[in-house]
């Protein structure tokens, strides 16, 4: 799938608002496996719930292989165009690359070997990548500051992942946002923004009112699994 316009177009953003239609699945490899499914089975289960976008993410290639991460990337690519949404891989630029993804989705640190680097001016940040990639691919930037989320957009990004917004059990290291720091990067930042990090079903739609589309990680298999939880969720999406 390759966008017919390129970045600085303003019809880019109408192009790329429509596939940030509410939810945006992350994998995450320990959750399906625990669920009984595998991360290929469970993309293909949100794609058919209407998910339209989904972020292929490995916190590291020691229980996988990269030949296999490569296999896998370039699966999920195939199924994800069958449904008309975007296969966006977190971090792997050399991955994403390599399948012809559509985006990578890039942190605010370097990362290590075959990864983002710093998002600066002075290393290229995203004009560099963007080179990498090719033109029209799509960049999302983490962000968790106003400043941040500011930086990214002047640099080219083309999405934000902002978060986290509430205390989380599947990061570490991180900074609380809040619902405020989150609408204050919704009044200054145009571009299409996903709120994660501690979202659940009974916060969300605190959350869904400031941002494009949400993310829950551990959060979206909990409820009774993937598919009662989606579709509760689309229920209060739609009602916001």
């Amino acid at each position: 799938m390759s966008f017919l316009f390129p970045p600085g177009n303003p019809s880019r953003q109408m192009e790329l608002f429509r596939y940030f239609n509410g939810f945006y699945y992350i994998t995450d490899r320990k959750s399906s496996e625990r669920s009984g499914s595998t991360v290929y089975g469970d993309c293909e289960l949100v794609l058919g719930l209407g998910v339209k976008i989904i972020q292929y993410r490995e916190k590291d290639l020691e229980c996988l292989t990269r030949d296999a991460a490569v296999k896998l990337a370039r699966e999920l690519r195939e199924l994800c165009h069958r449904y008309d949404a975007l296969l966006i891989v977190n971090d792997y630029v050399d991955i994403a690359r390599e399948v012809d993804a559509d985006g990578v989705h890039v942190g605010q640190k370097d990362l290590g070997a075959g990864t983002s680097r710093l998002l600066t001016e002075k290393s290229g940040g995203l004009a560099k990548l963007r080179r990498q990639l090719g033109r029209n691919k799509i960049i999302g930037v983490s962000c968790s500051t106003l400043d941040e989320a500011v930086s990214a957009r002047s640099l080219g990004a083309d999405y934000l992942g902002i978060g986290c917004i509430f205390h989380t059990r599947s990061k570490h290291d991180y900074r609380i946002v809040g619902i405020e720091g989150l609408k204050g990067i919704r009044q200054q930042v145009e571009l299409p923004i996903v709120a994660l990090g501690g979202i659940t079903l009974e916060n969300v739609g605190r959350v869904l009112p400031l941002c494009d589309s949400v993310a829950m990680i551990s959060g979206a298999y909990q409820n009774g699994g993937l598919v009662p939880t989606l579709e509760h969720f689309w229920k209060i999406y739609h009602k916001k």
